[in-house]
């Protein structure tokens, strides 16, 4: 079964990214991981990490509505582990199969990005700024969000059938074609994020 994962830092706002990567799952038909860390075991940590998960989930239902609740992925797993972030997602990484690792800006170094292209990981890189994401959560339909997200991601060794994976309607993929001419990677657009 293809799988998709998704880091996040429970502490910043990944409502967008988490719901961008469980609509992913649902449009792919594939079971979404989801990986975060916490200082150490306590009540409290749990408590934030949870009440955090209830936002995102309350975000993506009012952004693609109540259909998105009988649409679901194949399954979400959780893996919430203690330790550092970085270091504890890269050991993940390399013992874990994901087939597209969804990774919003921010959370993992310019170093370790670069480190997951050249492994020939498929990784996609949410947009980066607040304004950015605002911008594109403002807009009214699901088709436009998702879309809107994808065409302003950073996309590296994604397979064209990954593209036509979202169906025969030619707009929706004309909408994203545009961004399957970018570059696969270029480390000068990371540091200017």
């Amino acid at each position: 079964m293809k799988s998709i994962l998704f880091p996040f830092v429970y502490e910043t706002d990944f409502r967008a990214g988490y719901s961008w990567s469980l609509e992913l799952a649902t449009r792919l038909k594939c079971q979404l991981s989801i990986f975060t860390t916490i200082p150490c075991k306590n009540l409290q940590h749990y408590s934030q990490l949870y009440d955090s998960l209830i936002k995102a989930r309350q975000f993506h239902v009012r952004k693609f509505g109540m259909s998105s609740l009988e649409k679901r992925p194949q399954s979400v797993i959780r893996h919430f582990v203690t330790g550092d972030f970085e270091s504890t997602f890269l050991r993940f990484v390399e013992d874990t199969k994901s087939d597209i690792l969804v990774i919003p800006t921010r959370i993992i170094s310019e170093t370790v990005l670069t480190n997951l292209n050249h492994s020939r990981k498929q990784i996609i890189y949410l947009p980066s700024t607040e304004t950015e994401v605002n911008m594109i959560q403002s807009t009214s339909t699901r088709d436009v969000f998702f879309f809107e997200m994808l065409e302003r991601a950073v996309c590296y060794n994604l397979p064209t059938s990954f593209y036509k994976s979202f169906g025969d309607d030619k707009s929706l993929f004309n909408s994203i074609a545009s961004f399957f001419k970018r570059p696969r990677f270029d480390a000068a657009k990371l540091t200017a994020r």
